[in-house]
C-alpha cells in the first residue's frame, strides 16, 4: 500500500486500484448524474451505477458530514477506481465507494463499510481496498480496533470480512439498516493485525528509522537548541580534534547537524516555497502535553496547538536555524462522528 499525493488528502494505492477520497465536487456530481461524476473523477462508470445499499441519501449524508471540507480526510469516504487495465487507456473504471463512517471513538474503534459494482465482485477488489484501509487504520496508534457491519444476506461481504482476518463478534447496531434485518458485527483488533502481518513480515524487515539532516550556521548553538529548548540529548560530535557534525535524539526521534563553511548557509524548505513549510515532521503521541513543555521553554512557534493541517492536531516550531518541524497526530475535527447510513455493501 502506498499514499499518492493529490489535492487534499492522499489517495491509496494499491495493487490494482486507487482508493480515493470523495470530493465535495465529485460527491455534488454523484447527486447529478453519472456523467457528470465520470467528468469529476476522470474515470469510466458502469451504467450499472451506484453499488448495493449506496444510494442518494447516502451520498447526501457524506456531503453534510463534510461541511466545509475538501475531503472527509483519512477516515473519510473513497471512491474504487481500477486502473486502466492497458497502457494505452486513457482513464480507469470506478467500481466501488468505501472507507471509514469517522475518526476514532473514544473506545479506539474505527468501523469501514464497502460496495462494488455487480461486474467487478468476487474479483478480490474489496477485499484489497478493506486491508488498504486497515493498514491505514492501524497507523494511527489510537485505533484499538476496526469494525466491519453488515448484513447476513449479504454473503460476499461477510466473505471479504473472514477473507481479510474480521471475526464475528455478534449482533451489531445501526439505524439504516432494514426493517426486520438484525445487522452483524466483525472485529479485527490491533493484537489480531499486528500478530498477522508481524508474523509474516518479520523475517524481511531491515530498516528501522531515519533522521533527516540539516545544515546548520553555529553547531553549539543548534546542539544547545535541542537540548535545552526541546529536551535532546546529544548522542555525539565529531571530529575530535574540531567538531562540525553531531547527533541529537529524543524518544525514538533523531536529527543530523552538521556545520560547513561561513559560504554554506541553513535553506530551509519555506524559504525555497511557501508550500513546502516543514523541514521534518514526528508523529507525536499526545501533542498536547509535548506543546505546553515547548511553550514553558520558550519555544518558537509557528503555529500553535490547533489543526495546523487537514486532520492534522498539533503544533510547528522554528529552530536555532529557521528549519520548521511539525510535531503532531492524526485527529479527526468531528470529536463525535454519527454513524453512517450504509453498511458494508456487496463483494
Amino acid at each position: 500500500m502506498t499514499l499518492r499525493p493529490r489535492t487534499g488528502t492522499p489517495s491509496v494505492q494499491t495493487e490494482r486500484l486507487e482508493l480515493r477520497p470523495g470530493s465535495a465536487t465529485a460527491l455534488r456530481a454523484a447527486l447529478e448524474s453519472n456523467a457528470a461524476l465520470a467528468a469529476a473523477l476522470g474515470a469510466d462508470v458502469p451504467e450499472s451505477w451506484p453499488p448495493e445499499l449506496y444510494d442518494a441519501d447516502a451520498v447526501r449524508w457524506t456531503l453534510e458530514q463534510l461541511g466545509d471540507r475538501a475531503d472527509g480526510g483519512r477516515y473519510g469516504f473513497y471512491y474504487l477506481i481500477r486502473r486502466p487495465a492497458e497502457p494505452t487507456d486513457s482513464s480507469g473504471a470506478l467500481i466501488g465507494v468505501g472507507g471509514f463512517k469517522g475518526a476514532p471513538n473514544a473506545e479506539g474503534e474505527v468501523e469501514l463499510g464497502y460496495g462494488v459494482v455487480p461486474e467487478f465482485q468476487r474479483q478480490g477488489y474489496a477485499a484489497e481496498a478493506v486491508r488498504a484501509w486497515v493498514a491505514l487504520a492501524f497507523a494511527d496508534p489510537a485505533v484499538r480496533t476496526v469494525v466491519g457491519q453488515t448484513l447476513p444476506s449479504l454473503v460476499p461481504s461477510i466473505g471479504v470480512l473472514e477473507k481479510t482476518g474480521f471475526r464475528f463478534a455478534g449482533a451489531g447496531a445501526d439505524e439504516g439498516a432494514p426493517e426486520g434485518e438484525q445487522v452483524v458485527r466483525y472485529e479485527l483488533t490491533r493484537q489480531e493485525y499486528e500478530r498477522r502481518t508481524n508474523g509474516s513480515a518479520s523475517k524481511n524487515r531491515n530498516l528501522v528509522s531515519i533522521c533527516p539532516f540539516f545544515i546548520v550556521k553555529d553547531l553549539d548553538a543548534s546542539i544547545a537548541f535541542y537540548r535545552d529548548r526541546l529536551g535532546f540529548e546529544l548522542e555525539f560530535t565529531g571530529p575530535a580534534d574540531g567538531p562540525y557534525y553531531a547527533g541529537v535524539t529524543r524518544d525514538n526521534v533523531g536529527i543530523m547537524l552538521k556545520s560547513i563553511s561561513s559560504e554554506v548557509l541553513p535553506q530551509p524548505n519555506h524559504s525555497r516555497h511557501p508550500w513546502a513549510r516543514w523541514d521534518a515532521y514526528v508523529y507525536t503521541l499526545d501533542p498536547d502535553p509535548l506543546f505546553e513543555e515547548f511553550r514553558q521553554r520558550q519555544v518558537n512557534f509557528v503555529k500553535e496547538l490547533s489543526f495546523i493541517d487537514d486532520g492534522l492536531w498539533g503544533f510547528e516550531i522554528t529552530d536555532a536555524d529557521g528549519y520548521v518541524i511539525a510535531f503532531f497526530r492524526l485527529r479527526d475535527p468531528e470529536s463525535s462522528p454519527s454513524q453512517a447510513p450504509t453498511r458494508s455493501g456487496s463483494a
